[in-house]
């Protein structure tokens, strides 16, 4: 088991590691909606069946 110290270590280093990723997901996901909502067509369609599958992964 790690010790506190440790443990809040590793929480600190994952939160360094994923915050950049998560930023450019989300902007991508705002120039997906938005998309979407300008152009209702099946490209758009698609486009937006790919972000959500890409974010559940």
């Amino acid at each position: 088991m790690l010790a506190k110290e440790q443990w809040w270590r590793v929480i600190s280093n994952y939160k360094k590691a994923i915050l950049p990723m998560q930023f450019i997901v989300i902007a991508i996901g705002i120039f997906v909606v938005g998309y979407f909502l300008a152009k209702q067509n099946s490209k758009s369609n698609q486009l937006l069946k790919g972000y959500f599958s890409l974010c559940n992964l």
